[in-house]
């Protein structure tokens, strides 16, 4: 009777581990869980931001390129008017017989105006003036598209450091169940309590790491 009196308190304290050790453990698992999933999500938005910002700057530079083409066909003509105005002027007014040649080289637009001139700003110049302001606004539009690429690519970044983050708490949650693992083992009072003390720490820090994180959008 003595004996079974003694032994008792024992196994209700044995008992009482195990229930810690299976809590901690499920906790750790379920916990574990959810940042490899948050790390996985995190991961998406990285690729997912990547590939529109490469595509966005891909947008921007045949943009760019495209109206840089065209302003160098637009200076190269206005200059090319420039100059066989200038020689037609003076075939003109010296009645060279080559003024005809010049006239015919100048752009059309540029001949009508010469032609039929009714006062005031030319329809060539009016025409220079609105050519000039669609290749601004077409370099605006592909500076813009290259600012939303470069902020495509930090949120991309961002992304890659907050799905960092949810990874060491995953390795965290693991050393957690190593620890509650080694607690569950047939081992003496002792070491069941400091491995569960060091698994209980261990998750309480990974826990507050992961809690901490930014959470990716779901």
């Amino acid at each position: 009777m003595a004996d079974n009196t003694s032994s008792k308190p024992v196994l209700e304290k044995h008992d009482k581990y195990d229930l810690y050790i299976t809590i901690i453990l499920g906790l750790a698992t379920l916990c574990g869980a959810t940042a490899a999933y948050f790390s996985a999500l995190w991961g998406g938005e990285l690729q997912t931001s990547y590939a529109q910002a490469v595509n966005y700057r891909q947008e921007a530079n045949t943009l760019y390129l495209d109206a840089a083409n065209q302003k160098e066909d637009w200076e190269f003509t206005s200059f090319k008017d420039d100059m066989f105005y200038i020689q037609w002027k003076e075939s003109v007014q010296r009645g060279d017989p080559d003024a005809a040649y010049y006239f015919s080289q100048l752009s059309e637009e540029y001949q009508k105006d010469l032609t039929d001139t009714t006062g005031g700003e030319t329809n060539y110049e009016q025409g220079e003036q609105q050519r000039l302001a669609e290749l601004e606004a077409t370099f605006e539009v592909a500076d813009s598209i290259f600012t939303l690429s470069e902020q495509k690519m930090t949120y991309g970044q961002e992304a890659n450091r907050n799905g960092d983050q949810f990874t060491l708490s995953t390795v965290l949650f693991t050393i957690v169940l190593f620890f509650g693992g080694l607690a569950g083992l047939k081992a003496t009072e002792s070491y069941k309590r400091y491995y569960l003390i060091i698994a209980a720490v261990v998750f309480v820090l990974s826990l507050i790491k992961m809690l901490t994180s930014p959470f990716p959008p779901l």
